[in-house]
């Protein structure tokens, strides 16, 4: 079983990095990445589905007869570099257009600590000062300072981020998982053959403006801040709030918060505290004698809603969900018991995936942190077998 050892260098000496002074150990080089691999930039292929070379892409784009790089491993990554992704990939391969590739010396530097090297720097130290357009340039690229430790502790570090991402990977596979069930307990108890009602019976639009400045200024929550397929908001969902952002409608808590421009999106949720509400969200209140709010939102989530919602809006430009539209959408409304045993079963499911999505966030904002550490070699690792 590998385990490692981590200590803190008590040798350093202070350099620039890409215009940045750190600290790293005395024992460490920093080059420029065009002295330790091969960078270019991906061209069109020569012909398509005529080979047996694939052509790299998001999804597999083909075969060709020449391959761009003949061996070993090869880190690519867009040249527009937001969302930031370097993947590795093994040769022989062609690189398409839209991407740059490093083909590093890999007795001097791995490809998997180079991909991790890029993630600490990030999009926004590897694009040129001043840029107007996001892009990079293999030339850019080529001459990035790069930290290269010795070998065997590029290797402890790729050891120790292989664990972080396969844990990410399975704590985001087990969010996907419950909220598959979810929506699936959702569809199901929609088919039951109660009697059909319009969600304008029993529920209404919200119209209550800000009176004061104070209500104005209020916690003011926007469409991009409403999760998709969750039953509840809470105040920690939302992160930073933008002061400018304008208020239209106040809501309170146990209120629903239904987004209307991209309503295949499914955002839609119960408030769990008193805020305010931009122009794309309705804010809906139902009449709790007739349905509970979860209940109303599960129905709002159900596929049954969302092809009703995409058929309403398909053909739009910017997509978007009309009170009148969403108020007589029917749906079978059961007694109040049965609902509150249905909502019972979904929010279990509901926060069991909330918890494994903070998990999981919180586990990347460690990796984050450890990538700091030990890149700069503020805390060096070495492999214990």
């Amino acid at each position: 079983m590998i385990s490692f050892k981590f200590f803190k260098e008590t040798e350093t000496v202070s350099v620039n990095l890409n215009g940045l002074k750190v600290t790293i150990p005395h024992d460490w080089k920093i080059v420029k990445l065009s002295e330790v691999a091969k960078v270019g930039s991906g061209r069109k292929p020569p012909t398509h589905n005529g080979g047996d070379i694939p052509v790299y892409g998001k999804s597999l784009l083909g075969f060709t007869t020449k391959p761009m790089v003949k061996s070993g491993k090869v880190i690519v990554m867009g040249n527009f570099p937001r969302p930031f992704s370097p993947q590795v990939v093994k040769a022989p391969i062609w690189i398409p257009s839209g991407f740059l590739y490093i083909v590093p010396k890999e007795n001097i530097v791995s490809a998997e600590y180079l991909k991790l090297f890029l993630e600490f720097l990030g999009p926004d130290i590897i694009l040129p000062s001043g840029s107007s357009v996001p892009r990079i340039s293999a030339r850019r690229l080529a001459s990035l300072d790069i930290i290269i430790p010795p070998i065997e502790e590029q290797k402890a570090m790729v050891k120790i981020f292989q664990v972080f991402d396969e844990a990410l990977k399975t704590g985001e596979q087990t969010a996907n998982l419950l909220g598959k069930l979810k929506k699936a307990i959702i569809d199901t108890r929609l088919q039951k053959n109660y009697p059909k009602v319009k969600v304008g019976n029993v529920a209404t639009l919200v119209k209550r403006p800000p009176q004061n400045s104070r209500e104005a200024s209020s916690r003011t929550i926007s469409a991009a801040q409403v999760p998709p397929g969750t039953i509840y908001l809470k105040a920690e969902d939302i992160g930073k709030i933008d002061k400018k952002t304008k208020a239209k409608t106040i809501f309170t808590s146990g209120e629903i918060l239904y987004v209307r421009q991209n309503p295949q999106l499914d955002r839609v949720v119960v408030s769990t505290f008193e805020g305010s509400a931009t122009a794309d969200i309705f804010v809906i209140s139902v009449n709790k004698n007739k349905i509970l709010p979860e209940y109303l939102v599960m129905i709002l989530h159900s596929s049954e809603f969302l092809d009703y919602a995409e058929r309403l809006s398909s053909g739009s430009v910017l997509p978007r969900m009309s009170w009148r539209d969403l108020s007589n959408f029917q749906f079978p409304l059961p007694p109040m018991d049965i609902q509150r045993n249905v909502v019972s079963s979904v929010v279990k499911l509901d926060e069991l995936q909330r918890l494994k999505i903070t998990k999981t966030r919180l586990l990347n904002d460690l990796r984050l942190h450890v990538l700091n550490q030990l890149i700069t070699g503020r805390v060096k690792v070495n492999i214990k077998q």
